[in-house]
């Protein structure tokens, strides 16, 4: 991976012909496609939005192919969840033929760690995937504990140094106030074994009415740079700036839809990431209703237009597709590229 940025609300300025494709009113292709392979998972994490779907849901590989097929040469970011992705039979085929077949350029897979050792796993990842960002919130008391998955990204790095693979390791891990003790050590931690870089993003719940907020989080800012003292300019450390601040994000149509394109594990086209398994915001089935033009049926672009800060209840989230949303309505407002492009590279530039 080339560049010193990896998340920003500016990475979708990275993508200048498409943006202003978007402000026009021109159909776009996504920037980046979204696959939840399966809703099988071997933990049990509060607040996961993917468990809002049944557990027994699997991608099709004919499915995956269709919609890869139709996004070759103009979709060049591929991110593979779950669930657990690397449960589904087809993982190592998604990744291989994403890259070998379909000409995806950044492939992320977003894991828990638990399968990182099988070769089912570990040979795709280092022949096909760019990064791995492997989910460390196993510190908490509810879920497993954090040993066994450090030891595992070890391993996986020292396959990735023998082979000469272009695979990076990432770790990811929950902010809050009540979990801050525990960061700076996990940081080192994950330094130690051997991943190349850490990202920070706060705790999200979901109340009963299925409003989801922030938890109280630590000043971010301060512990990164406490983290970065302890463990070297070497070891990115990496957060979302606009996800922590205070500022009101406003927005008239989840415009990010049309630049991540999200497919959850039973086929379906939905608004969003946090917004997956929720009938209210499914776009489109691919499973049972496949068009080649789907992606701009005049009823799903109208669908995407019609949520706005007022009516989304993951607002309070401040998920990256709000924080896109909220710039992207700036952009229209002002009809024109206000904003240029950054001046300094993101990793994974195709995966927003």
């Amino acid at each position: 991976m080339s560049g010193g940025i990896m998340v920003g609300a500016a990475k979708i300025l990275g993508h200048p012909d498409r943006v202003r494709a978007f402000l026009k009113g021109m159909p776009i292709f996504p920037v980046t496609l979204e696959l939840g392979l399966t809703t099988r998972c071997n933990r049990k994490c509060p607040d996961c939005p993917s468990s809002l779907g049944a557990p027994s849901m699997s991608l099709q590989l004919e499915l995956v192919e269709r919609v890869l097929k139709r996004l070759k040469g103009e979709t060049r970011g591929l991110i593979v969840t779950g669930g657990e992705p690397t449960l589904s039979p087809i993982f190592g085929e998604v990744l291989r033929v994403a890259r070998t077949r379909y000409d995806f350029e950044d492939i992320a897979v977003v894991t828990n760690g638990s399968k990182l050792e099988e070769p089912t796993v570990f040979e795709p990842l280092l022949a096909y995937a760019s990064a791995v960002r492997v989910s460390l919130y196993d510190w908490q008391e509810r879920c497993q504990g954090v040993a066994p998955t450090l030891r595992r990204i070890e391993s996986l790095r020292k396959r990735i140094d023998k082979s000469g693979s272009r695979l990076q390791i990432g770790v990811s891990a929950l902010t809050s106030k009540d979990g801050e003790k525990a960061l700076l050590p996990l940081a080192v931690m994950a330094s130690k074994a051997g991943a190349h870089w850490l990202y920070f993003h706060p705790t999200c719940v979901r109340d009963v009415d299925g409003i989801t907020r922030q938890l109280p989080h630590a000043a971010v800012a301060t512990l990164v740079d406490q983290c970065r003292d302890a463990v070297g300019e070497s070891f990115p450390i990496y957060w979302l700036k606009e996800r922590y601040e205070t500022k009101e994000l406003r927005f008239q149509g989840y415009h990010a839809a049309q630049f991540v394109l999200v497919i959850g594990a039973d086929g379906l086209n939905y608004l969003a990431t946090e917004a997956k398994y929720r009938e209210d915001f499914l776009l489109w089935d691919l499973a049972r209703g496949w068009r080649e033009d789907f992606l701009w049926d005049a009823q799903r672009l109208a669908q995407i237009q019609a949520v706005s800060t007022s009516n989304y209840r993951y607002s309070g989230s401040r998920n990256r597709g709000v924080i896109y949303n909220a710039l992207l309505d700036e952009l229209k407002t002002s009809r024109h590229l206000s904003h240029a492009p950054p001046d300094t590279p993101y990793h994974l530039p195709h995966i927003l």
